[in-house]
């Protein structure tokens, strides 16, 4: 991994929730296939990555949800959906999958806004399409505090079901929620211009890579 750009790398900005065990597996498999090939890896507020993209300064993005700038391009690469995180002990956990009626009666641990986009919005909208009247107990800035607090007892927390589900060690267990899936895609964003060899390399190695490495 590197942190400077070489003209045979390809630079990448990550924002908070597309850290996932399919992007370790692409990084694994980009190591191997290409050790030639440079990986600038960076993380970055949504903002920041997006403006970074069109401006030219990362090469590719990896986003939960896709720019809203005209001037950028954007594929869902991988699929995922919104999940609970519950307390090992939580009496929540006797039902297979959680309604969000019954989520909302519970205290939250809910993202911090500043420094959790996109994932903060995308979760608050599914709670308020609930109930505009929330318990908050915190506003996690990592996934890392939301499961301690979790775990610990103050709330339940919402994420990406195979991040929830690779975290059971921290003590927290995922429950989906009942009804029809609340899609959690991984977007891939770059610019309208034809990207170099590299990164085009990059990009079809994204698009064929197994889902099924989220599940482990």
């Amino acid at each position: 991994m590197h942190s400077q750009h070489a003209p045979d790398s390809v630079r990448i900005a990550v924002s908070f929730g597309a850290f996932t065990a399919t992007l370790t597996a692409l990084l694994a498999k980009q190591r191997a296939e290409e050790p030639g090939t440079a990986i600038c890896l960076t993380e970055a507020s949504f903002s920041e990555q997006v403006r970074g993209v069109k401006e030219g300064r990362y090469d590719l993005g990896f986003a939960v949800a896709p720019p809203s700038e005209a001037e950028l391009q954007s594929e869902v690469l991988w699929h995922d959906e919104i999940a609970v995180a519950v307390p090992a002990l939580s009496p929540l956990l006797e039902f297979a999958e959680i309604t969000l009626e019954k989520a909302v009666q519970y205290p939250v641990v809910l993202w911090s806004a500043e420094h959790c986009e996109p994932l903060s919005g995308q979760v608050m909208q599914l709670l308020n399409s609930e109930s505009p009247k929330l318990n908050v107990v915190d506003h996690a800035k990592s996934f890392e505090l939301m499961a301690v607090l979790v775990a610990a007892g103050y709330g339940i927390g919402f994420a990406a079901k195979s991040r929830i589900d690779t975290a059971r060690k921290l003590g927290i267990v995922m429950r989906p929620l009942a009804g029809s899936p609340n899609d959690l895609s991984t977007y891939l964003l770059r610019a309208p211009s034809a990207p170099s060899s590299f990164t085009e390399r990059l990009i079809e190695r994204a698009r064929k890579l197994d889902q099924s490495v989220s599940s482990h």
